[in-house]
């Protein structure tokens, strides 16, 4: 039984003493069994009880439970942080830089600019259009891997691919597709091993962990992807005032 089926197992007054459980969790893990019965105005048994139907032996080892899911949490957030400024102190040397500034070459060599990404990252795909458009560069994002590109796009159009882990099949789909029809492709992914990095003309890897749940969600921090593009987006900004 999950979760949920278990708290629908509760009735009106176990529920009320799971919300309360639930609602201030660091204020509890520190509390005694009794001040817990004596705020609700129940017996000791009943905060038991619940804690049971939940899944536990007992308000003891509830509160264990907090504290384990507390030092994870702050795991968790400790290490990806550590990433992240892996990843930042990374972003300054020079062939990260020399990425950065092939990438934005051809971009003002071209003259126009499509951003193409799926679930989050078409979030993001959209902002970088919205950004490069206001820099004056003409731009635009595609979330549907569907869309056509004969007798819209020349050779002259650049296409950046937005895609985690490079392996999806409707985006290297896309990658093929738009190099067929001559355009110039630029991934940015996490990592540059992958299919849709090895089947463009450009890339850029970020390299943070990732993994998937059983919804195909991929778990790596996107705060390179914005860094990558804002990057980008000076860039260009330098060469047009050159």
């Amino acid at each position: 039984m999950n979760l949920l089926e278990k708290v629908k197992s509760l009735n009106e007054l176990e529920y009320l003493i799971y919300v309360y459980l639930n609602k201030d969790k660091n204020r509890v893990k520190d509390l005694k069994l009794k001040d817990v019965a004596d705020e609700l105005h129940v017996s000791q048994s009943m905060v038991t009880r619940v804690c049971k139907k939940l899944g536990f032996d007992g308000f003891s080892e509830y509160k264990l439970h907090l504290r384990y899911t507390e030092e994870n949490s702050q795991k968790v957030k400790s290490e990806k942080l550590n990433y992240l400024l892996d990843y930042f102190q990374r972003s300054t040397t020079e062939s990260s830089i020399a990425q950065i500034k092939t990438v934005a070459n051809a971009i003002v060599d071209s003259s126009e600019v499509l951003f193409f990404g799926l679930g989050l990252s078409s979030a993001i795909a959209k902002y970088a259009a919205l950004l490069f458009n206001r820099k004056g560069f003409r731009t635009a994002f595609v979330d549907d891997m569907s869309w056509r590109v004969e007798n819209i796009y020349d050779s002259k159009t650049l296409a950046i691919i937005l895609t985690v882990s490079g392996e999806t099949e409707e985006v290297n789909k896309v990658i093929l597709n738009l190099k067929n029809r001559g355009l110039k492709v630029v991934v940015i992914s996490n990592k540059e091993i992958s299919t849709a990095a090895k089947l463009a003309d450009y890339s850029i890897g970020y390299y943070v962990p990732n993994n998937r749940d059983k919804y195909f969600h991929n778990s790596a921090t996107q705060v390179p992807v914005i860094h990558i593009i804002e990057s980008i987006s000076d860039e260009i900004q330098s060469l047009m005032k050159a």
